[in-house]
């Protein structure tokens, strides 16, 4: 389990998404892992932090510490984008923003 200390907008999106399961993946969806990451939004996230470990989508899926990586990225990315906005950062917003 990684040991990076969680934010608390990523551990209710982690609650919401997976029940914090590390290994989730949507049977419905090629969504997997803590937060559900979908492979677009993951190559996505990688391509615009080039300090993230560059590693494949399959990886990523085993990885607890790239999984809490690759979702602070996201979370930054996502809170830049409601801040360009003019929206608040709020739990709804942050999980909306998250979903796509």
């Amino acid at each position: 389990m990684a040991t990076t200390n969680i934010n608390p907008t990523d551990a209710a999106i982690a609650k919401v998404e997976s029940g914090g399961n590390y290994s989730a993946a949507n049977p419905q969806s090629s969504a997997r892992g803590k937060y559900q990451f979908m492979p677009d939004t993951f190559a996505g996230v990688q391509r615009n932090n080039p300090n993230l470990p560059k590693i494949s989508f399959e990886e990523f899926q085993k990885n607890p510490e790239a999984q809490e990586q690759y979702q602070q990225a996201l979370r930054l990315e996502n809170e830049t984008i409601l801040k360009r906005n003019g929206l608040p950062q709020t739990p709804a917003n942050a999980y909306f923003t998250h979903q796509f």
